[in-house]
Formats: structure tokens, sequence, C-alpha cells
């Protein structure tokens, strides 16, 4: 199956980092700096009442501390499974390429939300699935081949506030 490929694959990309403990892992994201807009961004919506879903297929580490770093509450990753010594020896929750479509559907449903009051922000190909349901899609920095799935292309994250308001 397709998500026991996607689990295979993630386990032997964390392979790579030569065993890296979680603790490890955590200190070497920390480094890893926000986009600029993201803070300023995410405060606004917080402050008008959006409620914010942070859904990635990254790694969820990185995933976490973005997150803490934002004031998000709700993050939707693939995770790793860790052992004592906090070594990755498995994964839980896959996220797919198709999953974040179906992920958003099931927030908006669970706070009661209208799909046509949710908006996607994304990047990538693994987006389009999110654009395609969300009642506004956001391309950010993306790909020529991402235009046709987006209502709207920002360059900078605070582009966003005013398609919002």
């Amino acid at each position: 199956s397709s998500l026991s490929d996607l689990s295979k694959w993630m386990m032997a990309d964390y392979g790579l980092w030569n065993n890296v403990t979680r603790s490890e892992l955590e200190q070497i994201l920390s480094k890893v700096e926000l986009r600029p807009g993201a803070k300023e961004l995410i405060d606004y919506l917080h402050r008008n009442g959006c409620y914010v879903v942070l859904i990635t297929q990254g790694v969820d580490v990185l995933a976490d501390l973005v997150a803490k770093k934002l004031g998000i509450k709700h993050v939707i990753v693939t995770r790793f499974k860790y052992n004592l010594r906090e070594e990755a020896i498995g994964v839980d929750a896959v996220l797919s390429a198709n999953d974040k479509g179906l992920a958003l559907k099931k927030i908006a449903n669970e706070l009661g939300v209208s799909m046509e009051k949710t908006v996607a922000v994304g990047d990538g190909s693994f987006d389009k699935d999110m654009f395609k349901v969300a009642g506004l899609a956001v391309g950010t920095n993306c790909k020529a081949s991402l235009e046709p799935h987006v209502d709207y292309i920002v360059d900078d994250l605070l582009e966003i506030v005013p398609i919002l308001s």
C-alpha cells in the first residue's frame, strides 16, 4: 500500500540522520528560522478569532517546534515512534499527500466550520488536495505548476492579511 511505502521511506530517510535521537534533532531543528511574516500572520489570525491548524508532511519534531513558536495548538503530522533511548523505531499516523484535504475536512467538521470558510496556505504539490477542498487556497512562493490550484499567490505571508480582510 502507499501508506506502507511512505512509512518505509520515512524510516529510511530518518535512518540517514545517523541515529540522531529526538532530543538531538530538537536541538538541531530549533535553529530553523520561521518564514518572514509567519508570527505576525498567525498572531493576526488568532486576534481575529481564527482557529489555526498546522497540517504538514514534514518532520514531527520540526512541526512541533514551529507550532510552539507560532502559538498553534493543533498539529497534524506524521509522527515517529521512539524507544526509551529516543531513537526512531517506527512511524505512527502517516499523513500521505491525499490526506491533507481529508485532514482539513475533518478539523472543519469537528469545529462546525463550513468548508467555504476554510483557508489553505501551502507551497508545494502535496498541498493540492488541501487546496481543492478549502474555501480559499493561497500559494506561497509556489511553482508555476501550482498556480491553477490556488486562488491567490503571495511572496510574503503578510500579503494574506488583506486577502482575508
